[in-house]
C-alpha cells in the first residue's frame, strides 16, 4: 500500500501521543522472507493476503458515569415568612414558567409590612404638605427646621418599610401609585404581588391581608411539592423543587494516566445511558483539579443539552472518553 509522508507524519504523531509497546528482542519473523515453490502451494498453504484500507480511528478511554442535574437550574422554593398556606396552583409534575405563582401562604408578617408602608406613606404626604404650606418669612426658622426633618424621616422610614415588602418578594412601583385616590391604594397594597386574574374574584373585605405569594424563580418543571392548603411553613420547609431540565450535566471517571490527554472545550465523550441506547454526545466542559479519594479518578463534566427531556437525572451509564482522532488512517485487517 502507497505511503505518503502525511501518512509518516500521522504515524509518528500517533507513536509520539502515548506510550506503546515495542517489540521483543526474539521477535524478528517480520524480518524474513517467505516465498512458495507455486501458486498451487501458496493456495495450499492457507495464507490469505486482503488488502489495507483507509478508515476513522479513535484511541478511547473507557469510563463508567452518572447523569445529574445542573444545579444551576435547580430552585428550592420556600415562604419568605413563617405563615400557614392558603392555596396551592402548581402540583408534580406541572411545567412552571419564571416568575409564575405556586401557591399563597398567609403570613403575618405581611399584613404588618403592608401596614407600616400604608402608614408612613400616609405620614410624608402630610409631612410634605405641612412643610409646603409654612412661610418662611413668617414661621420661626425652629419650625421650618423641625417640618425638614419630620420629611426626611418619613421618607426614610418609608425606604425602609417599602424594601421590608421587596424583601418578602413584593413589587412597588417606584412612584408609589401617586396620583391614586387613598382608596385605591389601600386595595393595590392589600392584594399586593397576586395575578388580576387571581385578585379579581376576592373581597378585600373578607380575604386576608396577609397573602405572600410564592413564585417560581426559574422556568421547568416541578418535581417536588411538599405541601398542602392550611399547612403551618416557615423559611426553612422547602415547599416545592423547580427543575429546568434542558440541559443536564454528565459526569464520569477518568483513569489519571488519562486526563493529561483531555482538552477541555475539545475532548468528545461518547456516553450510553442506562435505558437510553442509541447514546449521547458532548465535549468536555470541565475537568477536576483533584482526584477521587476512592476510585483514585478524575472527573470530568459534559453538559448535555436535553430539550425533549429524555436524559433522566441520577442514571448511570458507561461509554468513551475520545482521546485521539484520526479521521483518514492506513488500517490493515
Amino acid at each position: 500500500y502507497p505511503v505518503s509522508e502525511d501518512d509518516r507524519a500521522r504515524a509518528k504523531a500517533a507513536l509520539a501521543f502515548a506510550p506503546r509497546p515495542q517489540n521483543g528482542r526474539k521477535d524478528v519473523l517480520h524480518e524474513r522472507l517467505i516465498q512458495f515453490a507455486s501458486l498451487e502451494a501458496y493456495d495450499r498453504s492457507g495464507v490469505e493476503v486482503s488488502p489495507a484500507f483507509r478508515r476513522a480511528i479513535a484511541e478511547a478511554a473507557e469510563v463508567h458515569g452518572e447523569i445529574t442535574h445542573d444545579p444551576g437550574r435547580v430552585a428550592h422554593v420556600s415562604s419568605r415568612a413563617a405563615g400557614s398556606v392558603w392555596k396551592v396552583f402548581k402540583h408534580l409534575g406541572d411545567p412552571v414558567k419564571e416568575g409564575e405563582l405556586l401557591a399563597l401562604v398567609d403570613a403575618a408578617a405581611v399584613g404588618q409590612a403592608k401596614a407600616e408602608y400604608l402608614q408612613w406613606l400616609a405620614q410624608l404626604d402630610v409631612r410634605t404638605k405641612t412643610r409646603a404650606q409654612m412661610d418662611t418669612s413668617i414661621v420661626p426658622a425652629p419650625t421650618v427646621t423641625a417640618a425638614d426633618a419630620a420629611v426626611r424621616e418619613a421618607r426614610i422610614k418609608l425606604a425602609s418599610t417599602r424594601q421590608a415588602l421587596i424583601n418578602l418578594g413584593l413589587p412597588l412601583p417606584p412612584d408609589d401609585w401617586k396620583g391614586l385616590a387613598d382608596e385605591q391604594v389601600v386595595e393595590r397594597v392589600h392584594f399586593l404581588g397576586l395575578p388580576p386574574e387571581e385578585a379579581r374574584g376576592l373581597d378585600a373585605r373578607t380575604t386576608s391581608n396577609n397573602l405572600l405569594p410564592i413564585r417560581s424563580p426559574v422556568a421547568g418543571t416541578v418535581t417536588s411539592r411538599d405541601v398542602v392548603a392550611g399547612e403551618v411553613v416557615d423559611p426553612a420547609k422547602m415547599l416545592f423543587e423547580v427543575v429546568d431540565n434542558s440541559t443536564v450535566w454528565l459526569t464520569v471517571g477518568v483513569r489519571n494516566e488519562d486526563v493529561a490527554k483531555v482538552r477541555v472545550g475539545q475532548t468528545r465523550v461518547r456516553f450510553e445511558p442506562d435505558g437510553h441506547p442509541q447514546g449521547v454526545e458532548g465535549v468536555i466542559a470541565w475537568v477536576s483539579s483533584e482526584a477521587d479519594h476512592k476510585t483514585r479518578t478524575v472527573r470530568v463534566r459534559v453538559n448535555l443539552p436535553n430539550p425533549e427531556g429524555k436524559l433522566r437525572a441520577n442514571t448511570f451509564g458507561h461509554g468513551q472518553v475520545l482521546l485521539r482522532e484520526e479521521p483518514n488512517a492506513v488500517m490493515v485487517p
